[in-house]
């Protein structure tokens, strides 16, 4: 019963569209898609880790997502990626 509900909540949030990521939301979450961590993200951006992880903090509310990987995954899923 639970994985069941825990299925049908998933594939409801998988299929509702993300509030919109600003441009550097959406760079983000490229980079993160293709692996890149944290502080090499803030390094090539010329912004600080701490930037990049509340970018990362916003991309996970628009999406719903508990973790980087659940929101690569809706991204994906949305064609974002």
């Amino acid at each position: 019963m639970l994985a069941r509900l825990t299925n049908s909540r998933h594939q409801r949030l998988g299929s509702r569209m993300p509030a919109k990521l600003t441009p550097r939301e959406n760079e983000i979450l490229q980079m993160l898609a293709s692996g890149i961590r944290t502080n090499t993200i803030a390094k090539h951006l010329y912004i600080s880790p701490a930037t990049v992880k509340n970018h990362i903090k916003h991309i996970l509310i628009k999406f719903d997502a508990h973790s980087r990987y659940e929101a690569i995954q809706r991204a994906e899923r949305a064609g974002l990626i």
